[in-house]
């Protein structure tokens, strides 16, 4: 945590920028690497969270409707999923709700769904899938044409033939044409 700002400061100095900027920039960097990188997961949510309500989010996971997130949001909803320790202590919350973050609330909620890991998993593979069929076809494309130039390319049926024969030619000087006999 404390080499990034380090290094923040380092080169702010030889950039010479001015303290004050170089103060700003050290305490967004730290806010950003404490909050998201080594924060605890409800901080995190509320990031996510923060783009729509979260009785939304709940209703979007339970119904499947994935469109207004992408990829890669949901992606990384799917990494800040509790841990079964976490699902435990989420199902054990006897408290007061009222006092709770909308992360937190959220985290409650996700847990009493059914199967709301599996469903953000359907979720990612549905926003997935036509991107990596695009690709795949293009792929798909591309090695068939390949294919047909190679399949009516003469010069190289005349280049293969060749090949072997001159493979065969040195089988047979060497004698290693009878390999199979025992000698």
């Amino acid at each position: 945590r404390y080499t990034t700002v380090i290094l923040l400061l380092l080169l702010c100095v030889c950039l010479r920028v001015s303290l004050a900027v170089c103060v700003c920039l050290a305490v967004w960097v730290c806010v950003y690497v404490c909050v998201w990188l080594f924060g605890p997961k409800t901080d995190q949510v509320s990031v996510l969270a923060s783009l729509r309500p979260v009785q939304d989010i709940l209703e979007d996971i339970k119904q499947g409707a994935s469109a207004a997130y992408g990829a890669e949001k949901l992606i990384e909803l799917q990494k800040l999923l509790p841990d079964k320790e976490e699902v435990k202590k989420l199902r054990g919350f006897r408290g007061d709700r009222v006092g709770l973050s909308e992360a937190e609330l959220f985290l409650l909620h996700l847990v009493d769904m059914p199967s709301y890991a599996e469903r953000l998993e359907a979720m990612v593979v549905r926003e997935e899938f036509q991107p990596r069929l695009r690709s795949l076809r293009f792929c798909l494309r591309t090695l068939t044409e390949a294919a047909h130039e190679l399949l009516g390319c003469g010069e190289l049926h005349t280049v293969m033939r060749l090949v072997l024969k001159a493979g065969n030619y040195m089988n047979e000087v060497r004698g290693w044409g009878q390999v199979g006999r025992c000698v």
